[in-house]
């Protein structure tokens, strides 16, 4: 059987019309999209540019605030009582590392970082706002350092800062009085204002130092840097230096606070000295007291058990929330009384028999007192109604 092949003449005028047809499409298509790239290219260029070139610097320039070194605080005589010293610490910009727990695991080992130090940087990293700072280890040594500095090429975000911080060079001397700085709490955020403490890691917790916090703490600066896309700074461009506290001058009197200091002992008790010509605190003394630098950068769990389970109390300020009869110091004041209301004068004289009759009793068994001739305990035992009192003649 034969098979015939029919061979279908192909038209080539349908075939090149098909093909220019294609071709013109592409084209067309490609000019459309070219078109509107050069359109989207335009609008960004000349409508966005202002926009994308703050954004651009904003990525390559970074606006730092600078902390104001704190107020010092003095006694009546100049002698320094509080001031600040710089320290070498571990920070790092939150906006490079928005999960800091890699970092902390890492570091962990150089640093030997305790468990509570982690911790705590955990809560700091928290708190910190996004372009903030985060200080990782306060009071670096030169051990600490050293071992960092071998390893600084891993951490190219993490820097060797110098801060300041607070010192109390007589330690517990002034405790109670002027009080201590410490890092800014939760609470403590939430109504302060964050624009003025921007980098600034300190606040006044008790005393002095709190209520004078605005006059102490001073005000901010700032500083332009150029940062790479690491955040590493490259160079300082404008800068406008902070404005330090306003320092202090008490009407404590240094020798006297330490006399008084001495005359305690670490037993427990206050003292207060007043100038009477104008109520000047000249001193004020609680016993036993505590070593307020241990607060300031934070103190330990272990430190602050010691103090809030000792049985003589130490945080306790007894010269300012202790509640103890007057005894015979009310004596004075009655008799300045007297003299204020006309009652008395400064020439009047009291007899004080050492004994105490209460009104509408009888004394008629007592015999006749007479200076030595009883004891006060010998009356009181006598009769009950009785008590012993002091002799204090008005000058």
């Amino acid at each position: 059987m034969w098979h015939q092949t029919h061979n279908q003449v192909k038209n080539l005028q349908q075939e090149k019309k098909i093909f220019n047809l294609r071709i013109y499409f592409a084209m067309a298509l490609v000019g459309i999209c070219l078109a509107v790239l050069i359109i989207r290219y335009g609008y960004l260029q000349l409508y966005q540019h202002q926009h994308f070139q703050t954004i651009s610097e904003s990525n390559r320039i970074r606006l730092q605030s600078i902390p104001p070194a704190r107020g010092n605080i003095y006694d009546r005589n100049g002698i320094l009582l509080a001031h600040n010293y710089p320290i070498f610490s571990i920070t790092v910009n939150k906006a490079q590392y928005p999960k800091i727990n890699n970092l902390i695991n890492n570091l962990q080992p150089i640093l030997n970082l305790s468990a509570e130090d982690i911790g705590q940087v955990q809560k700091r990293f928290k708190d910190a706002r996004k372009t903030d700072q985060v200080t990782i280890k306060f009071h670096l040594t030169d051990e600490d350092i050293a071992r960092f500095s071998e390893v600084k090429y891993q951490f190219p975000d993490v820097e060797i800062a110098t801060q300041m911080t607070r010192i109390y060079p007589y330690d517990d001397l002034f405790a109670h009085l002027i009080g201590y700085v410490g890092r800014i709490n939760d609470k403590e955020l939430k109504v302060i204002d964050k624009d003025k403490y921007a980098g600034t890691n300190l606040i006044g917790k008790i005393g002095i130092e709190k209520f004078y916090e605005q006059l102490l703490h001073g005000q901010k600066g700032h500083e332009s840097v150029e940062v790479n896309v690491h955040g590493t700074v490259l160079k300082h461009l404008e800068h406008q230096p902070a404005i330090r506290g306003n320092d202090l001058y008490l009407s404590l009197d240094f020798h006297l606070q330490k006399f008084a200091s001495e005359q305690l002992a670490q037993k427990r008790g206050a003292i207060i000295a007043l100038d009477p010509r104008n109520g000047e605190v000249l001193a004020m003394v609680s016993s036993p007291s505590f070593n307020p630098n241990l607060f300031v950068t934070g103190i330990s769990h272990k430190d602050y058990n010691n103090l809030n389970e000792n049985l003589d109390q130490p945080l306790y300020n007894r010269a300012l929330q202790g509640t103890y009869p007057p005894a015979s110091t009310i004596k004075p004041m009655a008799g300045l009384g007297g003299i204020h209301y006309g009652y008395i004068d400064w020439n009047t004289k009291i007899f004080d028999p050492g004994y105490f009759q209460i009104p509408g009793d009888s004394l008629d068994i007592l015999p006749d007192l007479k200076d030595g001739d009883s004891s006060c305990e010998t009356l009181m035992s006598e009769r009950k109604n009785i008590q012993c009192g002091i002799y204090i003649p008005i000058p």
